[in-house]
């Protein structure tokens, strides 16, 4: 083996420990990150799933004037009733002032992410007669803090697993 830069070749037991640290470390990353990616994918199905729920709901019970529209209680869902025209004619308290947009998708009912004010909402609605619609969305911000924490551990955890396989095959290689 060839000299490369006047630096003596790697002896056996640390190409050892270092090919089986790469394939430890690789094996890890894969399984992390279908990890993160199967949970993320099932939390926000669990959301779609909700606000098509929640939107089914008040499809087959739709309210009527005076709209009352804060019986969930969540600070993450959003309720909206539109005129026709697409005019607000109610919103829930955790609206604020804010307006939720009705696009064509979510006037057929179907689940919809849009942006509201910079924050993601998935977003559904049902018609509730004479031409209104009531508009149901939900925040993932809460599963996205979750998913990022998950991201942090799962780093953290990765990061000791392949120094301790880089220590012990080291040792092991070198024992051998």
């Amino acid at each position: 083996m060839s000299r490369l830069h006047g630096l003596p070749p790697p002896s056996l037991r640390t190409r050892l420990a270092v090919t089986f640290t790469l394939l430890v470390g690789v094996l890890l990353v894969l399984v992390g990150v279908a990890t993160n990616q199967l949970l993320r994918d099932s939390l926000l199905a669990e959301i779609e799933r909700d606000v098509a729920h929640r939107a089914a709901a008040y499809r087959a019970s739709p309210p009527a004037p005076p709209y009352t529209l804060d019986t969930f209680g969540a600070p993450d869902v959003f309720l909206q009733v539109v005129g026709s025209d697409g005019t607000p004619l109610a919103r829930s308290g955790s609206l604020g002032d804010r307006t939720l947009p009705l696009p064509d998708a979510a006037r057929r009912g179907e689940v919809v992410e849009v942006r509201v004010g910079g924050r993601p909402l998935f977003l559904t609605a049902a018609p509730v007669g004479d031409g209104r619609h009531i508009v149901v969305a939900r925040s993932p911000m809460t599963t996205y803090g979750a998913l990022q924490t998950l991201r942090n551990l799962l780093t953290a955890v990765l990061a000791a697993a392949v120094l301790l396989t880089a220590v012990a095959s080291w040792l092991y290689a070198r024992g051998a």
